[in-house]
């Protein structure tokens, strides 16, 4: 039996290539459909936990909202209970009613469903457009009766930046409120529609020391996505903001850095209002960093700030406020600080503040004085009826630290706590110390109300306590 001659050894590789060539687009494509379709499964899994984790809240008669951050495997915020660690980036929320919207991305796929879709779709979008729809309806009727009352609509980052503009600009544009309004720092606004920034673009801070903004910001509960704000005195949404309120702000995936007293919604508050806002993202200053305000001099409620914050080593950081001057009541922090000379997993340095009823389950890694609610506390400052349970770590061998509170220089700890299991603390003092069995169990937290402020239920926030949503 003869062997194959080179001509026909070449015969046979040619039409073996053209076989592979016809061949591999038929098998990718089937490859990619059990792909989408394996993906299309998991979203529709983890939609359907959340939605019965809803329910079930209903049945046990509990009020808050389901908010779940994925990122490399991992969960953040509102854990449920599946495994997700073939989800790359995204987000989940189950609104009060049950109803879901969710963006989740495995790398190759996006999955999204808006709360008014019927399905999910599966598409093959990039991970930074695989975005979530944080409301359920625009109210049209509110909107109009704020524009009726002087509110100015915004729609779009040009129109952000015309905020501190004087004179008639247009605003509100490609929406049914598109016209000319007087803009500039001392006016109100609401937005309109989802905002999102471009990859390149980067915007200024909103009111500086010398003009700071002195009006009332309502962001609808829509989102504002992608937010970059680099290298001024103060950095945030707005910089500086005085005598000013700001609400129902959703900022995600912001990235901020290298300004002096940094914070995601803004970089000074002074006496301003700042409630129902949330931050998610990364962000990095010089001097002072918080997720959600740099420095407060004024009053912040029902907020939340889920961020890696990074800091130079001379840096005061904390998960939600960097230096807090001011009242921080029913908010909380999660996510992680890498660094800083004061940090703290809600408030890197209390000055003659007040934190009450709120909580941080925020990884803190620290330089010289680390807490899990609070670095510092200085002067005739007041931690009131909170807990911290993320992890702390000193990285000097001479330093202060503690489950709760750093360094408690002067000021009142009252009815407050840390999860000694897992900060691995026992520091007395500044802070009770309780064990994560403890810590489940609602007599456990003295004078604390649990019918107005506060729930406690094994299926949710992992068993601890966490906030109620009524005003």
């Amino acid at each position: 039996m003869r062997g194959f001659t080179l001509i026909e050894f070449l015969i046979v590789l040619v039409i073996s290539g053209m076989i592979v060539l016809i061949a591999w687009p038929v098998v990718f494509f089937y490859v990619e459909q059990i792909q989408k379709e394996n993906f299309y499964s998991t979203a529709i899994a983890i939609g359907k936990t959340a939605e019965g984790k809803c329910l079930s809240n209903q049945l046990n008669n509990l009020d808050e909202e389901i908010w779940v951050v994925f990122e490399n495997g991992k969960m953040r915020g509102n854990i449920i209970s599946y495994d997700t660690q073939s989800i790359l980036k995204g987000q989940l929320k189950v609104a009060s009613d049950c109803q879901l919207s969710m963006a989740i991305h495995d790398g190759n796929f996006c999955a999204q469903k808006r709360f008014a879709d019927e399905q999910i779709i599966i598409s093959a979008r990039p991970k930074e457009n695989c975005r979530i729809e944080t409301s359920a309806i625009l109210d049209v009727d509110q909107v109009n009766y704020l524009i009726a009352q002087g509110y100015v609509p915004i729609a779009n980052t040009q129109e952000l930046s015309q905020i501190g503009t004087n004179g008639r600009q247009l605003f509100g544009e490609n929406t049914i409120w598109e016209d000319e309004y007087v803009g500039g720092l001392d006016q109100k606004y609401v937005q309109v529609a989802h905002i999102v920034v471009v990859e390149d673009e980067h915007l200024s801070p909103i009111g500086t020391i010398e003009q700071p903004f002195e009006g009332v910001f309502d962001g609808n509960d829509l989102y504002i996505y992608g937010l970059k704000i680099t290298g001024e005195q103060y950095g945030g949404l707005f910089g500086v903001a005085q005598n000013a309120e700001i609400i129902n702000v959703n900022l995600y995936d912001i990235q901020m850095n290298n300004s002096q007293i940094m914070g995601g919604v803004v970089g000074l508050n002074k006496n301003s209002l700042i409630k129902n806002v949330n931050v998610i993202g990364e962000i990095k200053g010089e001097e002072v960093v918080g997720c959600l305000v740099g420095e407060n001099k004024g009053e912040i409620r029902k907020s939340y700030g889920n961020c890696m914050s990074y800091s130079n080593q001379e840096t005061v950081v904390g998960g939600l406020v960097g230096v807090n001057k001011g009242e921080i009541i029913q908010s909380h922090a999660s996510g992680a600080i890498i660094n800083g000379k004061i940090s703290g997993g809600l408030v890197g340095n209390i000055e003659n503040g007040k934190i009450e009823n709120s909580y941080s389950t925020t990884a803190v890694n620290g330089r010289i004085m680390v807490g899990g609610m609070a670095g510092q506390m200085v002067g005739s400052s007041e931690v009131k009826n909170c807990y911290s349970m993320g992890k702390v770590l000193l990285q000097n061998e001479e330093g202060d630290v503690g489950g709760l509170i750093g360094k408690k220089n002067s000021g009142r700890v009252i009815n407050s706590y840390y999860n000694q299991t897992i900060t691995e603390m026992s520091d007395l003092g500044k802070g009770k110390p309780q064990t994560n069995e403890q810590m489940l169990n609602a007599k456990n937290y003295h004078n604390w109300d649990f019918n107005q402020v506060w729930q406690i239920h094994r299926d949710y926030n992992d068993g601890f306590p966490f906030l109620r949503l009524n005003d």
